[in-house]
């Protein structure tokens, strides 16, 4: 028997909606860390499949400062504001 890719249909309406979502708060955090001239490569993790995103802390070193969203969360929430808290966090 030989093992045969598995593929998937197209996104649904809501997969693509929150993918979309999480495009614009990835995009919000980049424009705060161009707003503050700081490099984001290294500095910047996010993980759709968990809905995770990370910032280094301006410290460096391993500290992080995160958030896991829901569903709910990533669909309802003003990701500009959620974007400025994450990144001022990450200033302390």
């Amino acid at each position: 028997m030989r093992n045969e890719d598995v593929r998937q249909g197209p996104p649904s309406t809501e997969d693509q909606a929150l993918i979309r979502r999480w495009s614009e708060l990835f995009a919000a955090v980049l424009g705060e860390f161009q707003a503050d001239h700081r490099d984001p490569v290294a500095n910047i993790e996010g993980d759709f499949t968990t809905r995770e995103i990370r910032i280094r802390r301006f410290t460096g070193g391993e500290q992080w400062v995160g958030r896991t969203l829901t569903k709910r969360e990533l669909a309802t929430s003003n990701l500009r504001a959620l974007a400025k808290r994450l990144y001022r966090e990450s200033k302390r």
